[in-house]
């Protein structure tokens, strides 16, 4: 069976020796595709509002906050997906 992906957009607003900085836009439905952070990063939501991590583990609901960033180290493997009606949009602040 072949399951067709709608993708979130991306905007690379900063790449340099020392961070990668991405504004990620999400409308109903689509997915950032899975992907492994090679990098520590910071989120930071520019919008409140709920996404799914899909990993090894299984299916997680997040809950994301306007302005409440959150940390992570490298070396997560993931997948992110919105299935809200609105749209979301968060920063990705890599630290490299």
């Amino acid at each position: 069976m072949n399951i067709m992906k709608n993708f979130a957009s991306s905007e690379m607003l900063i790449n340099n020796n020392h961070v990668r900085i991405i504004k990620w836009h999400f409308l109903p439905d689509e997915t950032t595709g899975k992907h492994e952070h090679e990098y520590d990063y910071v989120v930071l939501p520019t919008k409140t509002g709920e996404l799914t991590i899909i990993d090894d583990n299984g299916i997680t609901n997040f809950n994301l906050k306007l302005n409440e960033p959150y940390f992570r180290n490298k070396g997560i493997i993931h997948e992110i997906f919105y299935g809200g009606n609105d749209y979301m949009e968060f920063i990705e602040i890599e630290i490299k």
